[in-house]
């Protein structure tokens, strides 16, 4: 039952994505490959210690723009370049661009302590995004309270549930406190706090750190990685507000006029009723002259991230447990009957109705993982508006459409974006790298030397 809720699946989606590193001060890019380009790896959770893991991704980002100027002056490279991210390695190659640029223009720097970055910059040919967290990581929105909720009323949902199995127990008390005993749990927050019972390397580095509301200072990388986060408005994009009006209705009322010379009378009127409503328009920090690409995953089924072992061990837990809410929610539906209606002053009936929910949230566990990722469209991490920029931002207020920015690559079909069935570890693969990857690089004038 441990390994139901929607925290320990995340934790077991962190292992795959684990990566190494290259260079001091958790930098996760390569060496230049032979097709001109540079590849930036995603966030490591499992090898690097969390102690280590206490660098804001500015810095991070810093330091990756002076290993590549250096790695290039080594092996005498003066060719155009390209910089591909993945998974969080988008967002960083996207901060890369802006920050070399301003690096390059820094009149706190001397004339030839700028040369360097201006050289690297203009030699910077593409930008590209594989499932990039180019947005942030909208499960960590508004600095992880959404999922904090979302996972409490998960926790409260299986708490619920087991509760419901135990009341339908011949032995309920016995029943009960020996399964909440079993997993330690008495609490929705229990559940959650089991995390360490899957992963204690995820447990006590991030996930569980943001589950108890760590400081910046403890978790900055996944700080940094919220929507909106300073990191992202600062180096990426920032975002305007644009508030308009809609009709969403008609309001009826009456008042006391006078009818005629002599007469009054209630007199009936109707009027528009508006909602206010609020988008929001990206202004990319990047250069609008810097060809970009984005290649978006939208294979949503979050539990294929967790390995095969895994996630049958997490499909078969959850079919396990909706079998015995199934069955006590009969036999709690039973009681209140057979009792002639005594069932609904014991509880049987409640117990009866969160059965009933638990066993749902159980059969719909893919469901339940999209609502926690904060879109039903997503490549099972990352939410699919947040792998991409909009070329064009439509303006409800003016009904416009006003650009955001325009060199996007391999645009074939106009959606400012290239789509792949793939989830957020897989499409990490050779057939992306043919398919997307080396004729953006073609497309912004860089060959394979």
């Amino acid at each position: 039952m441990k390994k139901i809720g929607k925290i320990f699946v995340l934790a077991a989606v962190a292992l795959p994505l684990s990566v190494s590193t290259v260079f001091a001060n958790v930098i996760n890019v390569s060496g230049l490959k032979n097709e001109n380009y540079r590849f930036f790896d995603g966030f490591g959770f499992k090898e690097i210690d969390y102690n280590k893991h206490t660098v804001p991704l500015e810095k991070i980002v810093n330091d990756e723009i002076n290993f590549v100027i250096d790695d290039d002056f080594n092996i005498n490279n003066t060719s155009k370049y390209g910089i591909v991210g993945y998974s969080q390695g988008g967002l960083r190659v996207l901060a890369y661009a802006t920050m070399l640029k301003r690096m390059a223009t820094d009149p706190s720097l001397s004339e030839e302590g700028r040369k360097k970055y201006q050289d690297s910059y203009n030699r910077l040919g593409a930008v590209i995004t594989m499932s990039g967290i180019d947005k942030g990581l909208k499960a960590l929105e508004n600095n992880f309270a959404t999922a904090r909720s979302k996972l409490m009323e998960d926790g409260n949902i299986v708490l619920n549930g087991i509760h419901g199995i135990c009341k339908a127990s011949v032995f309920l008390e016995v029943t009960e406190r020996a399964i909440l005993d079993t997993l330690w749990i008495s609490t929705p927050a229990d559940i959650v706090d089991r995390i360490a019972l899957v992963s204690s390397d995820v447990a006590r580095s991030y996930i569980y750190a943001a589950w108890k509301g760590g400081a910046y200072e403890m978790i900055p990388e996944l700080y940094d990685m919220v929507p909106g986060s300073d990191f992202i408005r600062r180096n990426v994009a920032d975002t305007e507000t644009v508030t308009y009006k809609r009709q969403t209705g008609t309001r009826k009322y009456v008042t006391w006029e006078k009818v005629g010379w002599c007469w009054w009378w209630w007199v009936e009127h109707t009027e528009p009723e508006y909602t206010t409503y609020t988008v929001y328009k990206d202004h990319p920090k990047f250069s609008s002259d810097l060809p970009v690409g984005y290649i978006v995953g939208t294979d949503n089924d979050t539990l294929k991230l967790c390995g095969e072992e895994a996630e049958n061990n997490i499909r078969t837990a959850a079919s396990v447990f909706s079998t015995f809410c199934e069955i006590a929610q009969i036999i709690n539906h039973a009681k209140c009957y057979t009792t002639l209606g005594v069932g609904f002053l014991t509880g049987h009936y409640t117990a009866y109705q969160n059965c009933c929910t638990a066993r749902d949230w159980a059969r719909n566990i893919g469901g339940e993982m999209n609502d926690l990722m904060g879109s039903n469209e997503n490549d099972g991490l990352v939410a699919k508006e947040c792998q991409f920029y909009p070329k064009d931002f439509y303006n409800p207020a003016t009904g416009a459409y006003e650009e955001v920015h325009r060199k996007v690559l391999r645009d074939l079909d106009g959606k400012g974006y290239c789509e792949v069935k793939k989830n957020h570890a897989s499409i990490n693969c050779d057939s992306v790298k043919e398919k997307y990857i080396y004729p953006m690089l073609d497309e912004a004038g860089i060959y394979r030397p």
